[in-house]
């Protein structure tokens, strides 16, 4: 009998040690996973995060957003929620694959499986996320010291529960009550496209007190109050490597890059079709995350004028249209013979006589670069892959381009096949005299 209970005791006793070595080496596998996700995210060349707003199951707004620890410079790209495609995740017994809104996932398998989705949208992973409830996200706007937006006009209006929404009108700073009505309230006569624009704006202006509020955001105590506002695929101490990383990033001239597409009706709802399956918006997120990593993103929203130099009727407000959507601002929409600054160039470089206009067909897109930045110039070249690219001299010529008050001027030719340039063409400079 003293041998069996000998025999017990030694087993309980070698039971425990393995108990103990399992949780040795669960913790050890732990840190050195948590280790591993620290070290990426501060190593990382472009660090990329999703971003759900929501209330409950809907995703009420869904950015992704991008950043170079290093160049401390981001980008950020608005998920639409009416975005269409066939959505694998949303198959069922006898059908592979739903054609439906991108937010439908969200609502109906929730965060992993959206992120799946916007992974094969965006040709990218996206290997972080963080999900804020509309009431956390009024939390952390108080903690924050309230965030800055601007409302074109006051808002006085009543929902369909009776509930009353007031807002002054200008740029306010908006407290954690304020911004909640902000991200809720609905017109009637508002297009989804234009709210979903307003809850952009918060984003960004969330960021940017992120920003603003550093010190505090970054602070060991004090981060326990905003962690716990937030719902993300990262353990605690990989959040706050996180957020205190997008802490760093300068918002202050962010802008949300938007998913250019088709609008068609499908089963009685409106979907966005992005343009070309999907292949504008990959080439944007391949040319931001170059732009960060070069230290050469863009530090505030350019503007360019674009005329359409060919016969086909609406291609230059189409181009106008992709160029916003990769955060442009667009001032003048015409003909290239409208341009007076084309026509200076045309006689520049010989094509027509002095005091003569030019009316005929573009040949070659051509980007007129009247700031002199070649970097920034490049980044509007690589979007449209076009080659053909003249600085303005304003150091030989003071008068030349007197009056102009763009960036840059895009001159569409006959190679401009909507979305990019066909080919490469560089044109010959003069000789000087």
């Amino acid at each position: 009998m003293k041998k069996v209970g000998s025999q017990k005791k030694n087993a309980i006793f070698l039971l425990s040690i393995l108990v103990i070595l399992i949780g040795v080496i669960v913790v050890l596998a732990v840190s050195l996973k948590t280790d591993t996700v620290s070290d990426s995210l501060v190593n990382d060349k472009v660090v990329k995060v999703l971003l759900v707003l929501h209330d409950g199951d809907e995703a009420l707004a869904t950015d992704v957003f991008l950043f170079s620890p290093e160049s401390k410079k981001g980008a950020l790209f608005d998920i639409a929620g009416n975005t269409g495609a066939i959505y694998e995740s949303l198959s069922s017994d006898d059908t592979k694959g739903r054609v439906d809104r991108i937010d439908s996932v969200y609502r109906e398998n929730g965060i992993e499986s959206y992120r799946a989705e916007i992974k094969k949208l965006l040709d990218r992973d996206v290997p972080y996320s963080i999900e804020i409830n509309i009431d956390d996200f009024g939390l952390l706007t108080d903690l924050l010291g309230g965030i800055k937006v601007f409302i074109p006009s006051p808002v006085d209006t009543s929902g369909e529960n009776g509930e009353r929404w007031l807002l002054p009108s200008g740029a306010v700073n908006l407290d954690g009550a304020k911004v909640q009505t902000y991200i809720s309230y609905l017109l009637p006569e508002e297009a989804e496209s234009d709210r979903d624009k307003r809850r952009q704006e918060v984003v960004i202006s969330f960021l940017n007190a992120l920003n603003e509020n550093h010190s505090v955001v970054a602070g060991r105590k004090n981060f326990s109050s905003f962690g716990s506002r937030m719902k993300s695929n990262l353990q605690y101490e990989n959040l706050r490597t996180l957020v205190t990383l997008m802490s760093e990033i300068d918002c202050s001239t962010l802008s949300a890059q938007s998913i250019m597409g088709t609008s068609r009706i499908v089963d009685g709802q409106t979907l966005l079709f992005p343009h070309l399956d999907g292949q504008r918006l990959k080439d944007m997120i391949k040319l931001s995350e170059n732009s960060l990593v070069s230290g050469f993103a863009q530090s505030r929203v350019y503007a360019v004028d674009v005329f359409n130099g060919t016969s086909r009727t609406g291609l230059a407000s189409n181009t106008a249209e992709l160029l916003k959507g990769a955060g442009y601002d667009v001032i003048t929409i015409s003909n290239a013979e409208e341009s007076s600054v084309y026509n200076r160039y045309l006689v520049k470089y010989g094509d027509i006589e002095e005091g003569e206009t030019f009316d005929g067909d573009v040949e070659h897109t051509l980007i007129i670069n009247h700031i002199g930045d070649e970097q920034i110039a490049g980044l509007l070249a690589d979007f449209i892959r076009c080659k053909n690219i003249e600085n303005e001299e304003i150091q030989d010529d003071e008068d030349f381009f007197e009056g102009s008050d763009v960036d840059f001027t895009l001159i569409l030719g006959k190679d401009f096949d909507g979305s990019y340039v066909r080919g490469g063409y560089v044109r010959a400079v003069p000789e000087e005299n």
